[in-house]
């Protein structure tokens, strides 16, 4: 469905859940689940690896604040995917 609503019939598509991510390829409106991928790495283990990050090159080391400004970043990323999904779906319309 998100390769449809950027008006294209041939990719991959990349679901990352919060414990495991899937690459599924499509090819001509067909996904290929001989090709499928499965990954047991979801947004969760990123969040944590963001936390790390943040607090090995903060010069505090207060895990509270890490986790507030990962929430942040998180909750920011997530409002830019639904605006650029909703922008493809859009742009579809119109065409139409």
């Amino acid at each position: 469905m998100s390769l449809f609503a950027t008006g294209m019939t041939t990719g991959i598509v990349l679901e990352c859940g919060d414990a495991v991510t899937y690459a599924v390829p499509v090819f001509e409106g067909f996904a290929l689940p001989h090709a499928t991928k499965r990954i047991n790495v979801g947004g969760k283990h990123v969040t944590a690896y963001l936390i790390k990050m943040l607090q090995d090159r903060s010069k505090s080391s207060n895990v509270a604040e890490s986790q507030a400004f990962a929430s942040r970043i998180d909750e920011f990323t997530q409002l830019s995917l639904r605006s650029d999904m909703l922008m493809g779906a859009i742009s579809i319309l119109v065409t139409l």
